[in-house]
């Protein structure tokens, strides 16, 4: 019989655990917000990045198509450039049309 109301008191016990707010430490919450932001951030360099790479391979071609002669190094630096520009990208706007912007921008300039 004792097992039986072992068993009661325990179940009460959870019960009553389960019932009270979690307590989270805010630094935690704080620490899981950044992470959340870091992620987003990396997968927006991420696709940043790749939109970028495929952008120089169109426009060296489309280059070489109309004839224009211009360094590998021209190519790269508007690359970066346009790469270091994403931070300044409000929320909304379109990712790869201010990629495509900046990138055009920086490589006739």
């Amino acid at each position: 019989s004792s097992g039986i109301n072992a068993e009661y008191g325990v179940s009460e016990f959870l019960q009553f655990l389960l019932s009270q707010p979690p307590e989270v430490d805010p630094a935690l919450r704080e620490r899981e917000r950044d992470d959340d932001r870091a992620r987003c951030r990396d997968s927006e360099k991420h696709q940043s990045e790749l939109f970028l790479r495929r952008l120089v391979k169109d426009t060296i071609a489309k280059d070489r198509r109309e004839g224009v002669k211009r360094d590998y190094s021209v190519y790269a630096l508007a690359k970066s450039r346009a790469l270091a520009e994403v931070v300044s990208i409000e929320a909304g706007q379109d990712l790869h049309s201010c990629l495509q912007t900046y990138f055009l921008s920086h490589l006739s300039s």
